[in-house]
């Protein structure tokens, strides 16, 4: 095997129609792969992209209106079994947001002293 490696590195001749169609049918070839892996990164970034402005819409809506609100007392209990009760109001939002048919329940807590 060596020794044909180097007669064709020494030899004048020039490379055979079949070597420069299967080189060109490999570069061909790996031409597709790489545009075929940009265009599935396009649809993912694009499917990425309108989840998220739907995301950043209903948050927006979220916090333009009014939220239903109640009040809870929070238990901690530690690893050891042993429980820590300590009165904090705590005020619990809740809200329904509709967007793009879409209907998203937001909650959110704010505890007050």
């Amino acid at each position: 095997m060596k020794k044909a490696v180097m007669k064709k590195l020494k030899s004048n001749a020039g490379e055979s129609i079949s070597e420069v169609l299967i080189a060109s049918l490999v570069v061909s070839l790996a031409f597709v792969m790489v545009v075929s892996m940009v265009t599935a990164s396009q649809k993912i970034i694009m499917k990425t992209d309108a989840a998220m402005d739907n995301y950043y819409e209903q948050r927006n809506n979220y916090e333009k209106g009014v939220a239903d609100t109640s009040q809870a007392t929070v238990i901690v209990s530690n690893s050891d079994g042993t429980f820590i009760s300590q009165n904090v109001n705590v005020t619990v939002s809740t809200m329904n947001v509709v967007s793009n048919s879409t209907t998203t329940t937001f909650i959110s807590y704010e505890a007050t002293k």
